[in-house]
C-alpha cells in the first residue's frame, strides 16, 4: 500500500481517523484502534516523522524533542487516533 492509498482508506472507510496534516511520507500502515474506538487508525514511523523535520532545518535532537512534544502527545478523545511506532532501534 502506498502513503495516498492509506490517507485514502482510511478517509474513506474508517470515519473519523485522524492523519497527521503533512506528514503522509511517515504513513506505514492501518491497524485496528487501540483507543476502544471501532475501526482503523493510521499507524506512523516515529523515525520517519524524525527525518522529515530533520529536512526542515532541524537537527536530530531537536526533530525528536519536536516529535516527541508536538506529535505524540496529540489526542482526541472520541476519536481514531493514530498509532506511533517508536522504531527507533533502541
Amino acid at each position: 500500500m502506498t502513503n495516498e492509498s492509506v490517507r485514502d482508506y482510511l478517509n474513506d472507510m474508517s470515519n473519523g481517523a485522524l492523519l497527521f496534516d503533512g506528514l503522509d511520507d511517515c504513513l506505514i500502515g492501518i491497524a485496528a484502534c487501540q483507543d476502544g474506538n471501532e475501526g482503523d487508525c493510521a499507524v506512523y514511523s516515529k523515525l520517519k516523522m524524525i527525518k522529515h523535520f530533520m529536512k526542515s532545518d532541524m537537527d536530530y535532537d531537536e526533530a525528536v524533542e519536536h516529535v516527541e512534544f508536538n506529535v505524540e502527545c496529540i489526542r482526541v478523545s472520541d476519536a481514531k487516533n493514530p498509532i506511533i511506532v517508536d522504531d527507533l532501534g533502541f
